[in-house]
Parts: structure tokens; sequence; C-alpha cells
């Protein structure tokens, strides 16, 4: 269930689960126009982004924040003001910025004498961490790592898609041609899951309400469509914001056909430039789907009370990092260094707490949380479970690969416990992991990468 909820954001998305929000995440950088900028210059703020001419941004470099070129291509070379420079990573934070050719070729010199195989003007990337035993000594190439799981299961054999249909209303036009290729991305990401026998998709908007009921009622039959009223506490065609749409859901039926309700608001254009308009949606509901398989196949129902989700659901950070994560995935899958750079999560931590530490993260990640505030999916504290979520997600994802999004949620629904299935999944126990992960976070928080 998601409704699309905007939060102050340059890239990325987070979108919501199972209880209604969607968000958009954090940027990495706040962009903005400025004064002329000179290469080298002292800033202030790190990670701090500034167009003048060119893109600039402040890192930490030569020992103090300074402006520096940014630019898209490893070795690219280009000459400024008589200056040769050569495109190089950052020797801190994940950039790739402009160097003089004089330094880049000194530093890839240097380290190719360390180094069998380096080439005079190659430059290294981060080493990805393999488990949490050199998560915190790698944590600078967990992104990197998120970046490799992700394009090895795209680049694998393509999952046959079940049968889809779509159903729109008179007044309503989808926000992309064809959910396909968005169904098709999430199918790629878990080979191994549970397909649905067909996907039924339902667009609908404010003018097209009624229409979308009576269509998923008709679709369903009255008594699938009845069962569904009592699982869900209504249909799954509904507006949750005042006189608007946008809106979505995801229902498996005793048949095994996904019912996909895409509630669209009243102006498409509001969520330019971001996972929906590539199908953001569809590819978060239809990630909720694969988990409800596993659910419906081990007859283990999700029940909630007072917004209180069952002990046999993930919690509510693991939801909205996964759910966000289907469709962030995708929109930065043509351009490694916006991928690593949109997980900096120092913004959306510091929109949800204050005064943060180390603390802060110990705190939110003990496992007394479990069946208490992590499962609280009311939509007035979904915000912290956003924040944090995005930034777990990336480091189980990079630990793991995607499959841990969907096994997971396939151990719970089997009977065990939250701590029991990451016991299974990683080897160690969430007690011994929470130490490392806090550090890791409070880090990657602390130098915004």
């Amino acid at each position: 269930m998601r409704k699309r909820l905007l939060v102050s954001s340059v890239i990325g998305i987070l979108a919501l689960c199972l209880g209604s929000v969607s968000s958009v995440q954090a940027s990495t950088t706040s962009k903005k126009a400025g004064p002329k900028i000179v290469q080298g210059q002292s800033c202030s703020t790190v990670g701090q982004t500034i167009e003048s001419g060119r893109f600039y941004v402040c890192i930490t470099y030569s020992g103090s924040p300074k402006w520096v070129a940014t630019c898209t291509t490893i070795n690219q070379k280009e000459t400024l003001l008589g200056i040769k420079l050569e495109c190089v990573t950052s020797p801190v934070g994940n950039y790739l910025i402009w160097e003089p050719s004089s330094v880049a070729s000194s530093n890839a010199s240097q380290a190719g004498s360390h180094s069998q195989q380096g080439a005079a003007n190659s430059v290294a990337l981060p080493v990805t961490p393999t488990s949490f035993a050199d998560l915190y000594d790698h944590r600078s190439g967990i992104a990197l790592g998120v970046w490799n799981a992700v394009h090895a299961a795209q680049n694998g054999t393509q999952v046959q898609l079940p049968p889809v249909e779509v159903h729109a209303g008179p007044n309503t036009t989808p926000e992309i041609k064809s959910p396909i290729p968005a169904l098709q991305y999430v199918a790629n990401l878990f080979p191994n899951a549970i397909f649905p026998a067909k996907v039924v998709i339902i667009y609908y908007n404010l003018k097209d309400l009624a229409w979308g009921q009576s269509e998923v009622e008709k679709l369903m039959g009255s008594d699938q469509y009845q069962a569904e009223l009592q699982s869900h506490g209504g249909s799954i065609v509904k507006c949750t914001i005042p006189n608007d749409c946008s809106d979505g859901d995801s229902y498996i039926t005793s048949s095994g056909t996904d019912f996909i309700a895409v509630g669209l608001p009243n102006k498409n254009s509001e969520q330019s430039n971001s996972p929906f308009t590539i199908g953001g949606t569809e590819m978060t509901e239809f990630y909720h789907g694969l988990q409800l398989e596993y659910y419906s196949k081990n007859n283990s129902p999700i029940t909630t009370q007072d917004n209180y989700f069952s002990s046999n659901w993930p919690p509510m950070w693991f939801n909205f990092g996964a759910e966000n994560s289907v469709s962030y995935f995708p929109f930065y899958a043509k351009n490694q260094q916006q991928f690593i750079n949109g997980f900096a999560e120092k913004n959306q931590i510091d929109g949800n707490f204050s005064n943060v530490t180390l603390s802060t993260f110990t705190q939110y990640l003990d496992i007394s949380n479990m069946n208490n505030s992590w499962s609280n999916g009311s939509f007035t504290v979904a915000r912290p479970h956003v924040a944090m979520g995005q930034a777990l997600m990336e480091i189980l994802v990079a630990l793991d690969g995607p499959k841990v999004m969907l096994d997971i949620p396939n151990l719970m629904s089997q009977g065990k416990s939250f701590s029991d299935a990451f016991q299974a999944e990683f080897g160690m126990s969430w007690q011994d992991a929470e130490p490392t992960l806090a550090q890791v976070m409070y880090d990657k928080y602390l130098n915004n990468y």
C-alpha cells in the first residue's frame, strides 16, 4: 500500500509499503546556482554541490573542504584554461572529479607501484564488503557492492513474467506506456521468487475511483472481493489523500492472481524526474505481491491491530528499505556514480532525528524494538523508518544481494522470528551484527557517503 509523500530531496525515491507512504529520498547534495567558483577554492559544507559554469562538489581534499569540478567518466581528459585535466576517483567519498593530468598520473603511478596489475593511469575502486567481519573496514565500498549485486542480477537469465492485464479508467492516463519493463526489472532481481499466476493492474484517479472499485470487484469476483475487503479493511482501490488518489496496493487472490491498484495523482507531473516516471509504483506493488506469495503459500496471514503489524511481518524499516530500493535501483541503472552517490543518508537522518550521535543508531537498532516501534505501520511515524530503512537495506543488499529482500519475509512467513530469520540468512545474530551496523551507519552519516 502506498501513498506518495514528498520529502526534501533532489534524487532518489522512497516509497511506502503496506501502510501507505512514499517519499523522495534525501539527496547526497544540494544543487543551486551560485557565485563564480574556482577549482580548489575553499568551501564550507562537505557534500554540497553548486553550479558555476559546470558542477562542483565540496569534498575534503588535501586536508580541507574544497570545491572540485565533477566529471562523469574515469580517465576522461579535458583542457580548461590551458590546464590538462583527467577524470579520477576522489580520494575521499564516492565522487568522480577533475584533477590536473600530472597529479592524476602521479597518483595512479604510486598506486600501480603497490599493485602487480596496476597500470600507471588506473584508479582503484573501493573494496566491497563480503560479510559483517569486513563490513566496517570496507564501508566505503558498500554502495558499489549494491551496484555490483544489482547488475549481476539484471545481467542474468531474464525471468519469464506471468500474463499481465491492464485496466485503466475512462478518465485515467497511466504515467508509463507499459508496465512490462518495470515488472520485468523486479522479476529479474528475484529469479527464485514464487510468481503469481497472473498480474492484473488497475489504474484510476479521483474521477475514476468509483469505476475502479467496481472494476476490481468485477474482475476478482464477489467472494474474492469480500475476502479482500476483510483482509485490507477496505478496497485496494482507494484515495488515502483527501481529494487525490495518489496511492498503490497489492492483493493476492486464492487463485494466485496479483491484483495491483495504482492510484494516480491529479497532476501526474508532480513526480517528474523520479522513479514514478519509470513505473516506481508498479515496481513497489509487484515486489509486495512477491512478498505476499510466501504468506499465501505458508498460510501465514498478516494482521494489524492499532497500526501494529503481526510478528510474522518484517520490521517497517525493512519494508520501506526494500520497496524503495526496487524502484531506486533502475532509476540510476545507467550511471554508476549517481547510483552510488544516492545512498548518502545524512539529509534523511537529520530530517528525522535530532542531535544525531552513535547512540541514535544503537537505540534504533536495538532488537527490543521488534514487535514494538519497528512494527508500527502508522503513517505518522513512517519517516524515521524510511530514513533508517534505506541505510540498512543498502548494507544488507551489499552483503547478500537483492534476494535478502524476499528471503527474510519468506523465512518469517514460515514461522521464524525476525531474529531467527536474520541468523539463518547471515549466519550471525542480529545482536552481534548490531554494533557494526551502528558504527557503519554513523560513519556514513558523518561523512555523507
